[in-house]
């Protein structure tokens, strides 16, 4: 009987393990050459990180308007996330060559494996930005918080301070202008009648109006439906295009090029290109995410 004719169940099985363990590797580790000649063996470790985890400047992080998945999930932790670059590296293991490695937290892959999954099944927003030779998926950080609420993670205090105060500024931008024209269609109505009549002033009861967020945002559609949702959040009367202009003037997003206020506005579109859009454009995108029938 010839000993070399097939393999045991555990010899097998040990081979299979060995190729899965390769696989895993490739993610979170490095490869040492062992040994000389084309029998060496090389030797699969899972290398110990160069960066160690860093409390995250929450401050640093949150100028930008979103974040790749990747760095945003660190700082949700309360990690200082490292270069997409170190995050992105997957080693090859027939070319080894040294690359800094980076500690990670323990549940990040765990928050990250949720995060991508709900944004394939359109519970959270991403944004698909080329960055490096990569296409990253980007996320608001107003977006980022409400998910992490709802899947019941810890968020930093600090973070969720930050983009309490994001989320303030844009809604008080619409609630000042709301306030200003109400305080003038009031002055305008004052004194309409003879001088022994008291002023009457109208109170108007804001109309109840729904929001429907769209499948896929484009050029100025995603500025344009966080200002809706923080006014409709705040049980505002429904935001007019004039509104949207001036408060895309008073903060400008990315997504804008230039604004006319009372007039129109310039969005990027596709290269850096720009395309004008005026109130009347404004007003059909306002149409499309809350209805016709409504005020």
């Amino acid at each position: 009987m010839n000993p070399n004719d097939g393999k045991t169940t555990q010899d097998e099985t040990d081979e299979r393990q060995k190729v899965h363990d390769r696989k895993q590797l490739r993610l979170a580790g490095a490869i040492t050459p062992q040994g000389s000649g084309s029998s060496g063996r090389r030797e699969i470790y899972r290398a110990p990180p160069h960066l160690p985890l860093q409390d995250c400047d929450f401050q640093k992080w949150t100028k930008f308007e979103s974040l790749p998945i990747e760095q945003a999930c660190f700082v949700l932790l309360g990690y200082e996330p490292p270069p997409l670059h170190c995050l992105r590296f997957v080693p090859d293991i027939d070319n080894p060559s040294p690359t800094l490695t980076w500690s990670r937290p323990p549940e990040y892959y765990d928050v990250l494996r949720s995060l991508a999954l709900s944004i394939r099944h359109e519970k959270i927003y991403a944004k698909e930005i080329p960055e490096y030779q990569y296409i990253t998926q980007h996320v608001l950080w107003p977006e980022l918080i409400r998910w992490a609420r709802l899947k019941k993670y810890a968020i930093p205090k600090e973070l969720e301070d930050i983009v309490a105060k994001m989320e303030a500024v844009a809604g008080s931008a619409l609630e000042t202008d709301t306030n200003a024209k109400a305080a003038t269609r009031t002055s305008a109505k004052v004194g309409t009648g003879s001088e022994l009549d008291p002023p009457v002033v109208k109170v108007s009861r804001v109309k109840v109006w729904t929001l429907t967020k769209p499948k896929r945002f484009q050029g100025y559609t995603e500025p344009l439906y966080l200002l809706l949702e923080a006014a409709h959040i705040a049980g505002q009367s429904k935001p007019t295009a004039r509104d949207i202009l001036q408060a895309f003037a008073t903060n400008q997003p990315s997504q804008i090029a230039k604004v006319i206020e009372g007039d129109s506005l310039d969005y990027y579109i596709v290269k850096g290109t720009t395309k004008t859009a005026n109130l009347k454009a404004i007003r059909e995108a306002i149409t499309g995410m809350t209805g016709k029938n409504q005020n």
